[in-house]
C-alpha cells in the first residue's frame, strides 16, 4: 500500500502528493461513507463530438479528410489527435503546458524521436495552414505535441452527450478533469465516477462517489476498467500495460496473479483508439482502445 509524503489539500477530505514508485496519488483526509461525494470537478476542456454545441466538429471532419486522403502515416487514426488539437485551441500553448503536459505522459523512452515527431505533428501543421487553429499553436515543439496527445489519451475519459453507437461523433474525443486525474487505478475501487452535462455551464462534471467506506489515510481509486472487473487477472492486467502502460499491483491482483512479469511488453508508443467501438465497452468512462 502506498504511503502519503508530503501532501497537498486538491479538495475538502482529499489529499494528493507525489509517492516514490507510483506518481501522484490521492489520498482520504477523513472518513467518507459510502454514497458520499468525494470530488465534483468540471472539466478543464471537452474534446468530445457529441456535446450539444458541436463545436468539435469541424476539427474532426478536418481529421476525417485526413484519414480519406492517405496523406499521413498508415497508423494515423483521428482519434489519437483531435484531442490534443481541441486542447490546443481552447487553451492554447501555454495553457497546454500549464494544465496538461504536467500530467502523466507515459514513459518518455516511448516517446518518438524528433524527426518521427514531427513527421506525426502534421494534422496540427494542416489544421493551422487551413485556419481551424491559430498560427500561435505553432509554437508548440513536435516532441511536446507527441507529449500532449499521450497526456490526454492516459488521463481523459469518454463522454457521449446524446449519441448511440452508430451515430456521427459517437465515442469519439475525451474529457479532462484537472484533480481528478490524480487518482489512480484499482482492480478494487473504494469510488465511482459520473459523467453528466451541465446545461448551465456547457460543459461536464465529473462527480466521483464513495462506492464503500473509506477510512483516513486510505488511498483512493477509481477503476480504469469499469465494464472488466471480472477478467481474470491476467487479462486485466494485459489490458492495463497495453492502454495505460502499467503493471498492476493492487491488492487484488497480487492476491489473484501474484507479482506482475515486468517482462511483458510495454504500452504502445502513441496508443491509437479505433473509431468504433465493441460491443459491451463502456459509454462513458476511462479512454482506452477497444478492448
Amino acid at each position: 500500500m502506498a504511503e502519503p509524503q508530503a501532501p497537498a489539500e486538491i479538495a475538502p477530505g482529499v489529499l494528493a502528493c507525489e509517492v516514490p514508485g507510483c506518481g501522484v496519488a490521492a489520498f482520504a483526509a477523513k472518513d467518507f461513507q459510502r454514497g458520499d461525494i468525494v470530488l465534483q470537478e468540471q472539466a478543464i476542456f471537452i474534446s468530445a463530438v457529441d456535446t450539444p454545441s458541436r463545436r468539435n466538429e469541424e476539427i474532426y471532419k478536418a481529421l476525417l479528410a485526413e484519414l480519406h486522403s492517405r496523406r499521413l502515416t498508415a497508423d494515423f487514426t483521428p482519434n489519437a489527435h483531435l484531442g490534443a488539437l481541441v486542447a490546443l485551441r481552447d487553451l492554447g500553448v501555454q495553457g497546454c503546458k500549464d494544465f496538461l503536459l504536467k500530467k502523466c505522459h507515459g514513459d518518455p523512452e516511448q516517446l518518438p524521436n524528433p524527426r518521427l515527431a514531427r513527421q506525426e505533428a502534421a494534422p496540427l501543421r494542416r489544421c493551422i495552414a487551413s485556419g481551424i487553429l491559430p498560427p500561435a499553436c505553432a509554437a508548440l515543439p513536435a516532441v511536446e505535441y507527441a507529449k500532449l496527445r499521450m497526456a490526454i489519451q492516459l488521463n481523459g475519459f469518454r463522454f457521449n452527450f446524446n449519441a448511440q453507437e452508430g451515430d456521427f461523433g459517437y465515442d469519439t474525443g475525451e474529457v479532462l478533469f484537472d484533480k481528478i486525474s490524480r487518482l489512480n487505478h484499482s482492480c478494487t475501487p473504494n469510488l465511482d465516477f459520473n459523467l453528466s452535462w451541465d446545461a448551465d455551464n456547457e460543459t461536464v462534471v465529473n462527480t466521483i462517489t464513495a462506492s464503500t467506506p473509506i477510512r483516513t489515510n486510505e488511498e483512493l481509486n477509481i477503476s480504469y476498467l469499469p465494464l472488466r472487473l471480472k477478467l481474470p487477472v491476467e487479462e486485466r492486467r494485459a489490458q492495463l500495460l497495453k492502454h495505460w502502460g502499467f503493471h498492476c499491483r493492487c491488492s487484488r491482483c497480487l492476491l489473484e496473479g501474484g507479482a506482475p512479469c515486468v517482462a511483458t511488453p510495454a504500452v504502445s508508443r502513441i496508443p491509437h483508439r479505433s473509431d468504433t467501438r465493441s460491443e459491451g465497452s463502456d459509454s462513458e468512462g476511462i479512454c482506452w482502445e477497444d478492448l
